[in-house]
């Protein structure tokens, strides 16, 4: 049975990367394990690798698209999130997953050069990325309810299974109490997942009238992302030009 690997990346920070082992079944089999990149070829070789990156570099969202033809919500979707992007349409790739019952089709969106630059980093290491995903992608949230992670300088607020926004910590409240505001229904409860050292940043939930669930993390965020990955990865980045090819010499799974 194969082996699996998660690796959390933030793109200009490849001095210190979480990963994560796991077994043929998906249950962790090695410890979590922090390192450069230039010292995980030899721990991902022969594993199938998920890279799971910062949601900071994205725009995540859900869209209703009246066609359920794939090929012409993928013509739809960049002229329906044009006003959400930071750059134009023609440098962004788009990644959609399957629509729920309400018709709503999630959507990540990417800067093409970066991802490119991303996928290069990676395949010059001989690091072969199997799914590429979002950190928000892969954090839980429960019906009529928000997730709220922090660790180090990052939050990530998920406001339902296909919508996100990520920010710098220091910008948090100011950006949930936006959120909140711009929302046609409150949450029912928010769930906030945190570093215990940052505790103390959630006090501005206090002055909310909604139940919140607080959980520390034990260690690093990727120990909610383990539970949460087969889901998660049905909103692959590589799709389209950059979906993997298989080579025929060697079995091995490369994005071009």
């Amino acid at each position: 049975m194969s082996e699996y690997m998660l690796i959390h990346y933030r793109p200009n920070c490849a001095s210190n990367i979480c990963y994560w082992g796991l077994g043929g079944d998906q249950h962790p089999s090695i410890t979590l394990g922090h390192g450069a990149l230039d010292e995980l070829p030899a721990i991902a070789r022969n594993k199938k690798v998920t890279l799971i990156i910062d949601s900071v570099f994205t725009t995540v969202m859900s869209l209703n698209i009246p066609s359920k033809n794939r090929s012409k919500q993928l013509q739809a979707i960049p002229f329906a999130m044009e006003d959400h992007l930071a750059e134009d349409i023609e440098d962004t790739h788009f990644a959609i997953g399957k629509a729920d019952q309400q018709n709503m089709i999630p959507v990540v969106a990417i800067n093409r050069e970066r991802l490119k630059n991303i996928l290069a980093e990676f395949s010059s290491r001989e690091i072969h990325i199997d799914y590429l995903i979002t950190d928000s992608s892969a954090l839980p949230v429960k019906d009529n309810s928000w997730s709220l992670l922090i660790y180090d300088d990052r939050s990530l607020i998920k406001t339902s299974t296909g919508n996100a926004q990520s920010c710098e910590l220091a910008n948090l409240q100011a950006i949930f109490s936006a959120l909140l505001e711009q929302s046609k229904q409150k949450p029912e409860s928010i769930q906030c997942f945190y570093s215990e050292d940052l505790k103390e940043q959630l006090h501005f939930l206090d002055t909310l009238d909604i139940d919140t669930d607080h959980q520390a993390l034990k260690n690093h965020p990727l120990e909610l992302f383990v539970p949460q990955l087969r889901k998660a990865q049905e909103l692959n980045l590589l799709q389209g030009e950059f979906a993997v090819k298989r080579k025929a010499r060697n079995n091995w799974l490369q994005a071009w």
